[in-house]
């Protein structure tokens, strides 16, 4: 491949980009529309992400038409990894009900650190992953039930 070129997207990567664009800003439109008829508090999260998406979606679609999108190479990776990552997703959702919020994301969390890790694991990699994930888990916590005032499912496991 000519040097020049390399980074360049083609021509259909050009046109999911614009597809996928568009589908995002059509997806950011319909949640401000039934953003409408909630309470002002309640309204304040879906309208910050719709018109984020607005955003980022309308960015896109220019960044393709203009030629200016960069493919990055793939990552080394197998589609059993991208399968779990949907079959875990799905599984945390199903789960919430049961295990609640905290139990469900943990669990959740350290299957997907899992699948995602490429490198050799050790004692101190594994202990810092797990303590940022417990504190990330712990500020979605705070954020949505404590400060916005979200319930949040705490399992039939544990009522």
């Amino acid at each position: 491949m000519n040097s020049r070129f390399e980074g360049r997207s083609s021509s259909g990567s050009s046109g999911v980009s614009i597809a996928l664009g568009l589908a995002t800003v059509v997806l950011a439109a319909g949640a401000l529309w039934f953003a409408r008829d909630m309470s002002m508090l309640a309204a304040i999260f879906p309208r910050t992400i719709s018109v984020l998406l607005l955003i980022f979606g309308c960015g896109l679609v220019v960044q393709a038409m203009r030629g200016r999108e960069r493919v990055s190479p793939q990552a080394p990776g197998h589609w059993g990894r991208q399968l779990a990552l949907v079959v875990i997703v799905l599984a945390w959702s199903l789960a919430l009900k049961w295990l609640g919020f905290l139990g469900s994301s943990v669990l959740a969390c350290m299957l997907l650190m899992g699948i995602a890790h490429f490198h050799a694991w050790s004692a101190r990699r594994v202990v810092v992953y797990l303590v940022t994930l417990l504190l990330i888990i712990a500020g979605f916590y705070g954020l949505f039930a404590g400060l916005l005032n979200v319930p949040l499912p705490r399992g039939r496991f544990w009522s």
